[in-house]
Formats: C-alpha cells, structure tokens, sequence
C-alpha cells in the first residue's frame, strides 16, 4: 500500500550560504534533505540566500544581542543586509523568554521599522530550517503561482457565496425604514427615488456596493437614468425630488 506523500517528490533548491557557516549544524541539516549549497566569501556573514525565491536570511545569535541600551554592530549588520536584499528576513536565534530578550527584540523592531525587513523568531535550528524552507518555496515557481491561484479562487468564493452582502442590504434598508418613520412617512422608503439623504446632497452615497444592487438599485440602473451632468437632490420631507 503507499504511503501518505509517495509518488511526490521532495522539493529541492539551490542556497547560497556564507563560509561564516561552513561548519554549521544547520548546513548539516540541509544537506541531509539533499538541498545544493554554495558557500561564498561575498554574502553578509550568518546569511542564507534563496536565488529561485529571491528571499534571504541573516542568521543572529544570542550572544551577538546587545543590551537594549546598547549600540552594537549588529545593528550595522542588519542595515547592510536589508539594503542589498529587498526580500529579507531576520532569524533571531534566541529563546525570548525573558525580559532581556524580549526588550531586545522590541529595539530591533522598533529600529527597522518600515523597512522591508521581517523578523522571524526562532529557538533552535529546527525551527531555524523549517522557517527558512517553508517561506522559500512558497516564493518559488512553480509554487508560487499555485498558491497565488488558490487565493484567487478561495477570494471568490468568499465573495460569491459571503452572506455579507444580504446582511448589508438589510442594514441599509433597515436605515432607510427608521429614518422615514422618524419623518412621519412610513412607507414611502420603498420607493425608488427616495433615500435618507441630507437636502442638496448627491443621491449616490450608499446606492451601490462592489457592483451590487442595494435596496432594490443598480448603478446601471442609475446611469439609466442620470447623465453624466445630472445631479439628484433628494429631500426626504418633500413629496417630490429634483433632478437638474
């Protein structure tokens, strides 16, 4: 019988690695899972590019973490490597746990912030391999495109079937009820060329909603009967309304 995941094959990548890194355990690791490294003397040290992806990782350890009132190189380090790789992540090799930890990671945020640098907290090299696999093949092709694929059908469906839209409807249409109450002229909000609007104001506001139809309009339906140069002013207290 075949087993969960037979028959498709283990994804594999090229990963340039600083020789900082040559003799490290996560190189161990992703040897094991037959990835292809190259070692280079010119990436940033503790640095791991993805080129398939065009993602890349700076790799900082615990004890290269200053005091959170400290200036240290590493923030030099940091501000080298997210000015040469538009799509860069930052692996803090840290438990944060603790306060000082915890602080520490608040400076660097707090330090980067805005750029296009995204931090990503790991506590062991596990984590570490796992983090840096997962996020490089959801960027490569032909990955990327599947799972850009997938939101687009997922987004509309959502929208297709979403219940919101009805739901919106109603409250739009539950306003439109109470205010002509207010107004002692119950029943009139049915009517198709009376809204809730203030006087002299367009009658626009609210009709439409990402194309669909609200209390019985649609912007076809306007455009049916507006010219570009048309304006509806409404005034709920008068029997009549005033096209110009």
């Amino acid at each position: 019988m075949a087993t969960c995941g037979e028959g498709t094959p283990q994804w594999k990548t090229t990963i340039i690695v600083s020789t900082s890194l040559q003799s490290h355990e996560i190189i161990r690791m992703l040897n094991a899972q037959q990835h292809r490294i190259r070692f280079s003397d010119s990436v940033h040290p503790g640095a791991f590019i993805f080129p398939l992806s065009g993602t890349a990782f700076l790799m900082v350890d615990p004890q290269d973490l200053p005091e959170p009132s400290e200036e240290s190189g590493v923030f030099e380090r940091i501000k080298k490597f997210v000015q040469v790789h538009r799509n860069c992540f930052l692996l803090l090799h840290s438990p944060f746990k603790g306060k000082k930890e915890l602080e520490t990671l608040t400076v660097i945020q707090n330090r980067f912030f805005g750029s296009n640098l995204r931090i990503l907290p790991v506590q062991n090299t596990d984590e570490i391999v796992k983090g840096m696999l997962t996020i490089a093949k959801a960027t490569s092709k032909p990955h990327v495109d599947s799972i850009r694929d997938r939101i687009s059908l997922a987004r509309a469906h959502i929208i297709e079937s979403s219940p919101v839209w009805e739901m919106l409807r109603d409250m739009l249409q539950n306003s439109a009820d109470s205010h002509f109450k207010a107004q002692g002229i119950e029943g009139q909000s049915q009517s198709s060329d009376r809204f809730p609007t203030q006087e002299g104001t367009v009658c626009l506001e609210g009709l439409t909603l990402m194309g669909e139809s609200v209390c019985g309009f649609s912007t076809s339906l306007l455009n049916s009967h507006m010219g570009e140069k048309d304006v509806l002013i409404v005034d709920p207290c008068k029997s009549s309304n005033l096209t110009i």
